[in-house]
């Protein structure tokens, strides 16, 4: 991969070039990402961040693609240039906000949006290629303890099925058939918990050395496929 990261201002932005294996029935093919974050530390309290990627097989039905030039363009938005080129590339896009209050609470929360019908979540029928996923934490850290230093996070995690999917595995979010977004995949709810805890005893040892604990805990609901041949829930 190829990383750039430029700062300014209060302005982070971050290109990422990517390449990537996908390995199916036994085959292993390339496959290229693009992505994009924009961070925006509007205050000392608050940031707000926007991201995008794009995936695509380097061989698809007409030609050798490899690395399409056309993602290499810094500032652009996918979607359009996606569109442009006429191809069926797998593109998402998201935002972050954190939020810090009295210097030691965090509240942070992720959306991201593979494909979305407004009309089609009203409707409320549960329509498959509604695929997006969100995230909802809060953090906890006391750095100035005599005990030493200690926090705590807990998160909700949830995604739709088929999000980060696509039309075959050469455009999905994947890498050797491991998700690039979360170890689950898509399709399920999660809620996770982690306490960090550094105590202050450096004292009993030399100056670079030091103690940590971490505690982590999880309660998953994942949805699986039937058993049954031939079909496929996400």
């Amino acid at each position: 991969y190829i990383r750039i990261e430029s700062e300014f201002w209060k302005v982070k932005y971050v290109n990422l070039y990517s390449m990537h294996v996908d390995n199916y029935n036994g085959q292993e093919n390339k496959k290229f990402s693009s992505s994009h974050t924009l961070s925006w530390n509007i205050n000392k309290a608050i940031n707000l961040s926007i991201f995008e990627s794009v995936v695509w097989a380097a061989k698809d039905s007409l030609n050798q693609r490899n690395f399409d030039v056309n993602y290499l363009n810094p500032i652009v938005f996918f979607r359009p240039v996606e569109y442009g080129i006429g191809s069926a590339d797998n593109s998402f896009l998201g935002a972050n906000l954190k939020l810090r209050i009295f210097k030691k609470h965090i509240f942070y929360g992720q959306l991201l949006v593979d494909e979305f019908l407004l009309n089609e979540l009203r409707s409320g029928n549960g329509w498959w290629a509604n695929k997006y996923g969100y995230q909802l934490g809060a953090k906890y850290a006391k750095t100035e303890s005599k005990l030493g230093l200690f926090s705590i996070s807990s998160e909700y995690n949830r995604v739709r099925p088929y999000t980060y999917s696509h039309f075959n595995t050469g455009s999905n979010y994947a890498h050797f058939n491991q998700s690039l977004a979360h170890p689950l995949g898509s399709n399920f709810h999660e809620v996770f918990t982690r306490i960090h805890y550094v105590p202050k005893i450096r004292k009993l040892f030399r100056k670079d050395d030091l103690i940590m604990f971490n505690a982590s805990f999880s309660v998953v609901r994942k949805g699986v496929d039937s058993s049954l041949a031939g079909n496929n829930y996400g």
